[in-house]
């Protein structure tokens, strides 16, 4: 009974890693809030991928999202959105396209503001 028990703990601990392993996104996205000014700033988006792509760049309010630019793209890239107003909240959310992990279909950066410096 103790050698069945200990394999089926091994078994399912196996099993439960290798479902956490293909969970992972082959896709990443990182963004960065930069000053460039006291008015103005910019956000520059790196997107690692081998698949098709929109980024959206919105602003965040209590009156919920409202779309601020949307870039499309196929593979990695970096993208800039400029001239951007330093009092506002951003988010930066890149959907790919033909990605079949639901999972990592959507990638999201919250809260995206401007330090002052």
């Amino acid at each position: 009974m103790g050698k069945r028990l200990y394999f089926l703990i091994i078994l399912f601990v196996s099993l439960l890693s290798t479902h956490f392993i293909s969970a992972q996104c082959n896709s990443k996205v990182k963004a960065n809030a930069k000053l460039i000014s006291n008015e103005l700033g910019e956000i520059k988006v790196d997107i690692s991928t081998t698949e098709r792509f929109e980024c959206k760049l919105n602003t965040v309010s209590g009156k919920g999202q409202e779309l601020v630019s949307l870039q499309t793209g196929n593979g990695s890239v970096t993208i800039t959105f400029s001239d951007l107003d330093v009092s506002k909240i951003y988010q930066v959310e890149v959907e790919f396209i033909t990605e079949e992990n639901k999972l990592c279909r959507k990638l999201q950066q919250n809260d995206l503001i401007f330090e002052s410096r």
